[in-house]
């Protein structure tokens, strides 16, 4: 709002216009009322700039979650690509077990087949 100063020195300024009473006090709303326009509006850009400033934040922190969530799925992908091959290198030695202990269960049968047939 304006001070005393403010209206003794627009009051002055009107009466250099030759503006009579009326028109001096309608001449003076209307300043007025351009005043708190423009202050409205410096407060709105004000607040759109808060605003603007905040978002960019909130989208700079994002960009940093979602870089250490991808450092982080690539270690789990590393860690699931060697457990898949030490899986499959798992299935390979069972497999080579296996034959071994059926080719040992198929030379005990044939030794004991062929003591039977010495008997």
């Amino acid at each position: 709002m304006p001070d005393e100063t403010t209206w003794f020195s627009f009051f002055s300024v009107c009466q250099r216009c030759n503006l009579n009473l009326h028109e001096t006090a309608l001449h003076f709303l209307q300043c007025i009322d351009s005043t708190c326009r423009r202050c409205d509006q410096q407060s709105v850009a004000q607040s759109d700039a808060d605003e603007r400033r905040a978002l960019l934040e909130r989208c700079l922190q994002s960009e940093q979650q979602v870089e250490e969530m991808q450092g982080k799925l690539n270690g789990m992908r590393r860690k699931l690509e060697d457990a898949h091959s030490a899986l499959h290198e798992l299935g390979r030695e069972n497999q080579a077990l296996q034959v071994s202990a059926c080719l040992s269960a198929s030379a005990l049968d044939v030794s004991e087949f062929d003591e039977r047939l010495r008997v």
